[in-house]
């Protein structure tokens, strides 16, 4: 028996859940106890952190229901990093001395001053 109670779960659904869901903290930075409970976090500083840190269950391409295993069939499923997802990135605005609104994609970084 694991220590986090996965392996005890009624239904092959019911595990496949708990992991993602225990994975999706670590992808976003938490640091979990072996029984699962958060320790600490969110720390985008760790090497666990990932950017794609939240799961879409139906992009996998089989999916347990109860104890029994489901093909997805839904046409675009088989994506790079699937289940993760990724996330749109933000946005930085920056108003300029004229009123002007730039938008930087990336952040600061491109943002070069003569």
């Amino acid at each position: 028996m694991a220590a986090n109670g996965i392996s005890t779960l009624a239904t092959k659904q019911a595990r496949q859940k708990a992991k993602l869901d225990l994975a999706e903290s670590k992808r976003r930075g938490f640091t979990l106890a072996a029984d699962g409970a958060v320790i600490s976090g969110p720390d985008t500083t760790k090497a666990f952190y990932r950017d794609r840190n939240e799961y879409n269950i139906n992009s996998l391409p089989t999916q347990y229901v109860g104890n029994a295993a489901v093909k997805n069939t839904e046409p675009g499923t088989m994506q790079t990093g699937r289940p993760w997802i990724a996330l749109p990135r933000p946005q930085y605005l920056m108003i300029l001395e004229n009123g002007d609104v730039q938008t930087l994609e990336t952040g600061f970084d491109d943002f070069v001053t003569e």
